[in-house]
């Protein structure tokens, strides 16, 4: 019988406890294992040039001293595109929540998951099942919201119908239930949208569509 090679995880978190407690979950996960564990981005990218071939995925902070997670999650990506990435994130705003999501990680989540939730987002995300935590699609949903309606419109030419639809739904200030009637689509078939949105959002701030004051703002 063969015996499946355990998954290994790269831990870069810089609260101590944070660390400790992420990698006691995981060595309780049989088909898992912590490779390494740093308190930086520098030194994690490090273990990472040498032990490529060794590491599936990194569970990285977005908010690193020095080299932050976002940013690190681009290097990596950058140079080694089939590592997994799940960025654990603070909820503080909205502004912070969404910030992070330019990292082009896989997996986005806030930082309190428990044992079995973070079981569920590895696995998913080692299976080519990256996903958002649905706290941060509402920061996503909020922060459409309350955009100025005078700057929504610039990534409206990069929108299908139904997401365009979408926004202006939600500029009319209605729930999450009616937008879900009015489109004729589950409650959570809303998320497919919100993940869509945004990711037209990064492209448009990527390449300078939008103005200056707005990225500011978004940041």
């Amino acid at each position: 019988m063969k015996i499946e090679r355990q998954k290994q995880i790269l831990i870069i978190e810089d609260d101590t406890l944070s660390r400790i407690t992420l990698k006691c979950m995981i060595e309780n996960f049989s088909d898992m294992n912590v490779c390494a564990e740093f308190d930086n981005a520098e030194d994690g990218i490090e273990f990472l040039h040498q032990n490529i071939s060794n590491v599936d995925l990194v569970l990285m902070d977005a908010t690193l001293p020095k080299m932050n997670g976002v940013e690190a999650s681009k290097v990596i990506k950058n140079k080694y595109p089939f590592i997994k990435i799940v960025i654990l994130v603070p909820y503080n705003s909205d502004k912070q929540v969404i910030s992070t999501l330019f990292a082009n990680a896989d997996s986005y989540y806030i930082r309190d998951l428990g044992q079995d939730m973070l079981y569920d987002v590895l696995t998913q995300t080692l299976a080519d099942n990256g996903s958002i935590d649905k706290r941060i699609q509402f920061s996503v949903f909020n922060y459409i919201k309350r955009l100025p309606e005078k700057d929504y419109w610039k990534i409206l030419n990069k929108l299908t119908t139904e997401e365009s639809n979408f926004i202006t739904f939600v500029y009319m200030g209605l729930s999450r239930d009616e937008i879900s009637d009015r489109l004729g689509v589950s409650s959570a078939q809303l998320s497919n949208f919100i993940y869509s949105i945004f990711e037209k959002l990064v492209y448009v701030v990527k390449f300078g569509q939008f103005d200056k004051e707005l990225v500011y703002d978004l940041f």
